[in-house]
């Protein structure tokens, strides 16, 4: 057993080896065989219906914005000249350009929210009667129905063929009146915006201007919107415009829908003025704050208003707002105890103009409370 190996033997193991590699080379040189001939074969017959859309860098944009899936391939091979330039025509509302774009292959997706916009109802029609529906870019922040708010016939059309209508907050968000009655017309309540969202007439003011923002800011107060509803930082409707108002001054806006004129707006309305809104006003040059001023005196003041402006104008020494405030009557009545005066301070700061100015204006001379002193102490002392 433990004997060599047989000359016999031998020779056969070499036979064996030698077919095995030979096996394995022919194994080896038909697999390569069989790839060349993949590679080199023609095309599948479905080949140029293959989704070219899926690589077209417009095509992925507009999926990232709205969520949709990507338009079908164009038969004729649309290059993004012609994307572009069919929603530049769309755009335009040029019917017969976008025919024309069409008619050479181009899709027709994203097209409506352009038309709409253009305010064009027979292309939009054209559209809606080729493959594009009237729901098409709903899921944008503008849809195309508020795109199209200045223009009915465009919203009736697309209403009539099935676009749903927007809320209230979107349509406010967007600067849209029309259809923020519409919405209202429906029975959408401007109280009732969510919790951790802004009250909506202070969104109006801040999301529309000119008589857009007029518009929809008399809508909600009709609607029984809360007037002196704040955001978290405090702002309201109110003093955002009080603010615009004094930047603006009187020479910016169409009379009308100026921000001084929603300012008188609200305020006839009854939204309060505060003590805290007049102060601010009190630092504000007298020629940019005058005509604001008069508005705001003129409405519904909270208690301590005018006390609390009196006190910002002593503070300032702005002997003016303090006799304009004497002109709407100061509410001394509300003085706290155990502050300052605005009295005392003046004379404290050696202001001897504003000091005559509070005295003509009812100013208490004796000690209010048990941590004041008299005025002719205080001026003594």
């Amino acid at each position: 057993m433990g004997a060599a190996k047989s000359s016999f033997e031998r020779r056969t193991d070499s036979v064996a080896t030698k077919l095995f590699a030979i096996a394995a080379a022919g194994a080896i040189a038909a697999g390569l065989l069989a790839v060349r001939d993949r590679l080199t074969a023609p095309a599948p017959a479905h080949a140029d219906r293959l989704p070219r859309v899926l690589t077209d860098p417009l095509a992925k944009e507009r999926v990232a914005i709205d969520g949709r899936n990507p338009p079908p391939p164009s038969a004729g091979g649309a290059t993004s000249a012609d994307r572009r330039a069919l929603l530049d025509a769309a755009s335009r509302g040029d019917t017969s350009a976008v025919e024309a774009l069409f008619a050479r292959g181009v899709a027709l997706d994203g097209t409506l929210e352009n038309a709409a916009s253009s305010g064009s109802a027979p292309l939009v029609r054209w559209l809606l009667e080729h493959g594009v529906p009237a729901t098409d870019g709903e899921a944008l922040s503008v849809p195309p129905l508020l795109l199209a708010d200045e223009h009915q016939d465009v919203v009736d059309l697309l209403l009539a063929r099935g676009a749903h209508d927007v809320s209230l907050d979107k349509a406010v968000l967007a600067g849209a009146p029309n259809a923020v009655r519409r919405a209202i017309a429906k029975g959408a309540s401007p109280r009732s915006a969510a919790r951790d969202a802004d009250p909506l007439l202070v969104v109006a003011v801040r999301s529309a201007s000119g008589a857009k923002r007029k518009a929809i800011v008399d809508a909600l107060a009709a609607a029984h919107a809360p007037l002196d509803a704040r955001t978290e930082e405090g702002d309201s409707a109110l003093s955002l415009l009080v603010a615009e108002a004094i930047r603006a001054r009187d020479e910016e806006g169409k009379k009308g829908e100026r921000a001084v004129d929603l300012v008188a707006s609200l305020v006839a309305k009854g939204a309060k003025v505060t003590g805290a809104l007049l102060a601010s006003v009190a630092k504000a040059p007298e020629a940019d704050r005058a005509a604001v001023l008069d508005v705001l005196l003129g409405g519904t003041l909270e208690r301590d208003a005018t006390l609390e402006a009196a006190s910002a104008a002593a503070e300032a020494g702005d002997v003016a707002l303090v006799r304009k405030l004497a002109t709407r009557g100061i509410a001394w009545s509300a003085l706290d105890k155990n502050a300052t005066t605005p009295l005392e301070r003046a004379i404290v700061d050696g202001e001897p103009l504003v000091v005559r100015a509070l005295l003509e204006a009812g100013a208490p001379t004796g000690s209010i409370g048990q941590s004041s002193n008299p005025a002719l102490l205080t001026a003594v002392t």
